[in-house]
């Protein structure tokens, strides 16, 4: 009897370290490895987005640089830049 006891505790140890094994590797794959190929990847990785963090920062700094040569143009135009989102009917000649 107790031979078929050790037999059935060697089987149910080694189903259970197969099972382990295999639910381990998925949950350790889908967190660790950021390759493409992955064959259990869960996501898509961000290998770019650095590369997206930094054109977006260069594009912000080409819009502001845009925006500060379109009000020296229209300081050098001489007059304001009227454009203040609202209506100008409302009585005042805003300096002129």
């Amino acid at each position: 009897m107790s031979m078929v006891t050790r037999l059935l505790g060697r089987l149910l140890k080694r189903s259970l370290t197969r099972t382990m094994d295999k639910l381990g590797g998925k949950l350790v794959s889908g967190m660790a490895d950021t390759s493409a190929d992955a064959p259990s990847a869960s996501y898509a990785p961000k290998r770019d987005h650095y590369a997206q963090v930094v054109a977006a920062e260069e594009a912000a700094r080409v819009a502001a640089k845009e925006a500060r040569a379109a009000a020296a143009r229209a300081a050098e135009a001489g007059g304001q830049d009227h454009d203040h989102g609202h209506d100008h009917d409302h009585g005042h000649d805003h300096g002129r």
